[in-house]
């Protein structure tokens, strides 16, 4: 059988880093026959080479290639791809993982859409990857109109001969930025490329020692490899603004987020002087006005104050810029129609609980820099006005599982409210999320577990994140929604955050939403069985009826008497009701209740839990429900629903502006203390 895909793997001495990739490469939804992994050992000395030998014997399917030491990823990725025989190309890297699903669904994209290029959706484990690229599938997506450029990483799958017929392959030797020598052109070249983004198809790994070529310093060498990036880009393009866009990536994210923030500021001095003079040497070689103009308010005061080489105000400003964060006020969270509505209001302020204030200068919104800031005169109005930014000051959700990492954009309707008083014009954006668990995975369905809520703020170059708080009143209930039926669960974490339990992760349903009492309850008896019905707190938007439910009873005296009775879980006005028919003898027998007293539990799925109540049986098959006298064992649910005293602080810290402050510098001194 034809190979369709083949997986090449740079290897250099990863020890056990490389475990998780090779267990995700040979446990692949693809049948073995039709794909291929080929490890390209780049003069591994840790025993590698021997494993990835033996690994070979053991699959057929698995090539273990041993080159010299090159000293960089870029020649054991060129000889892995002169050795494939499959139909596309997929890189990984030997310290990530893919799921299990990853390349039979990026080859049944590449099929579907004829795509040269298909960038799969990326997982970032302690490292931060594009949100927006990944919001929904995209099957032709361009670099005039799509964010390709926010993952220029090699983790994507190519049709072979696509590259062979180009000659794309990677520079070699060592050097940096040798994915965007490779990528850009690829994107450029191809006619279709496409993007899957409801599977989580790459997990990219930061380590923990530091070691991978991305997080190493910037040097000369460095910026002289980013001149031959920005060679690609002038190659392929006309001087114009299409130029000037794709330019003004480079400037943005490889040079001017560099020299701003708490970044610039963690750098030691030495360090930080030498970036600097490479930075404003290669600003003023490659980056003019038409560039500059594609810039946000924020880095364009970067670049002014990089331009006229201040250092000092480079500095002054990054100072300020570390004192910025979002404050959110989570006001509500309900379900409307199976789709959890939170509203949110948003603004940007500094570290005393100021919001971001831009000032009326002739008659335009201007960033207003601080007084006696060095540089400040070498700013121009026209680099700190903001009068067309600030309307796109936008507010976004999206939401991060907590066991994998895996993030989705949500919908989010929100508006812009400007205030003015005598002291400027601030910027408070309010909006309602809508989190669908049946559509929020970029059209699918979001997978079980726990999922926490964020939200960002952005303006005029600003970019905070933070937690999303539980709304300070009333809870949504848990809800059961979709077609098949699936539980889903908000709750309140111990820091007071907002989450959202998929799938009962971590507690049951029964444990989250009980039968308020006997007061909600009815049962009635007909001489063969005794029927109950439990009003229940929980949100029904299921398309079809929920059944598959259990309600679970447990002799009070005689704990080995039990019974389990088929269940229905069916809306009701104002949530739901469960109902049962549990069968009567008026002596013990096997699935029956005889007279006496039976606590109650319940189940939809795997993970009873009690219901806090009691069916009381009489000798003549009369029943009625009560509270259990005795204190139910109940699941402790991930919701830890009573908030810690440090929750409770910092809820009402949010009303407080100095104690918030307060409360912020703790944690970066917590932050500097830990490392």
């Amino acid at each position: 059988m034809a190979v369709k895909v083949s997986v090449v793997v740079p290897v250099y001495n990863p020890g056990p880093h490389i475990d998780d990739c090779i267990a995700s490469l040979v446990g692949q939804s693809l049948p073995a026959s039709e794909y291929e992994a080929i490890f390209v050992d780049d003069g591994s000395t840790d025993g590698t080479g021997e494993r990835l030998d033996a690994l070979a014997a053991e699959h057929p399917n698995v090539r273990a290639i041993h080159i010299p030491n090159s000293g960089w990823p870029g020649r054991p990725r060129n000889v892995g791809v002169d050795a494939a025989r499959g139909e596309y190309v997929y890189f990984v890297d030997n310290d990530d993982w893919i799921g299990d699903e990853a390349l039979e669904r990026l080859y049944a994209t590449a099929v579907r859409t004829g795509a040269d290029v298909v960038v799969g959706k990326v997982v970032g484990q302690r490292r931060q990857v594009p949100r927006e690229l990944f919001r929904r599938n995209r099957d032709d997506a361009t670099l005039e109109r799509d964010p390709l450029l926010t993952l220029l990483s090699p983790h994507k799958l190519f049709r072979r001969a696509f590259l062979d017929e180009h000659g794309l392959r990677f520079p070699e030797g060592r050097r940096r930025l040798e994915d965007h020598v490779f990528v850009l052109p690829a994107y450029f070249l191809a006619e279709r490329i496409a993007v899957l983004s409801d599977y989580p198809c790459y997990h990219w790994v930061r380590r923990d020692d530091r070691t991978n070529a991305s997080t190493q310093r910037a040097d000369s060498g460095y910026f002289d490899n980013l001149r031959e990036v920005l060679d690609i880009v002038e190659a392929h393009t006309e001087p114009g603004a299409f130029r000037d866009r794709l330019l003004s990536h480079w400037y943005r994210s490889k040079m001017l987020n560099r020299v701003g923030g708490g970044r610039f500021r963690a750098y030691p001095d030495d360090y930080r002087a030498e970036l600097f003079d490479e930075i404003r040497a290669l600003a003023a070689e490659r980056f003019g006005p038409g560039v500059e103009r594609r810039l946000s308010a924020i880095l364009r005061i970067r670049a002014a104050l990089l331009r006229a080489g201040r250092f000092d105000g480079l500095l002054a400003f990054a100072e300020v810029e570390t004192g910025w964060r979002a404050r959110l006020d989570v006001r509500s969270a309900a379900w409307d129609g199976g789709v959890l509505c939170v509203r949110v209001a948003a603004t940007i302020e500094d570290a005393e609980g100021r919001a971001l204030t831009f000032r009326r200068e002739d008659g335009r919104l201007r960033l207003a820099l601080p007084a006696g800031m060095p540089g400040a005169e070498d700013v121009t109005p026209a680099a700190r006005d903001v009068e067309d930014e600030v309307p796109r000051s936008a507010l976004r959700a999206f939401v991060r599982d907590r066991a994998g990492g895996e993030e989705f954009l949500l919908p989010l309707e929100s508006r812009i409210d400007l205030r003015e008083d005598g002291d400027g014009t601030t910027v408070h954006l309010e909006g309602v999320v809508r989190l669908d668990p049946r559509t929020a995975a970029a059209g699918g369905q979001l997978r079980a577990g726990v999922w926490d809520a964020y939200a960002l703020v952005a303006s005029c170059g600003l970019s905070v994140t933070a937690r999303m708080a539980a709304p300070g009143g009333a809870m949504a209930p848990p809800a059961v929604v979709g077609n098949p039926a699936r539980v889903v669960i908000p709750y309140r974490t111990v820091a007071d955050n907002l989450s959202v339990d998929v799938g009962e992760a971590t507690t049951s349903l029964f444990a989250a939403a009980r039968p308020p009492g006997e007061g909600a309850a009815s049962v009635s008896f007909d001489g063969a069985g005794i029927d109950v019905a439990l009003d229940v707190p929980v949100a029904m938007a299921a398309t079809d009826v929920a059944g598959g439910a259990q309600l679970l009873l447990a002799a009070a005296d005689d704990g080995a008497a039990r019974v389990a009775a088929p269940a229905r879980l069916v809306a009701a006005a104002g949530g739901a009701r469960l109902e049962s028919r549990v069968g009567f003898a008026a002596a013990p027998a096997a699935d029956r209740v005889a007279p006496g007293t039976w606590d109650l539990s319940a189940a939809l799925g795997a993970r009873p839990a009690a219901l806090g109540l009691s069916l009381e049986v009489g000798d003549d098959g009369s029943a009625a429900i009560r509270r259990t006298r005795r204190r139910p064992v109940r699941e402790a649910p991930a919701s830890a629903y009573v908030a810690t005293p440090a929750a409770r602080l910092r809820r009402l810290a949010r009303g407080m502006p100095p104690l918030r402050a307060a409360v912020r510098g703790l944690r970066r001194a917590r932050r500097r203390i830990r490392g």
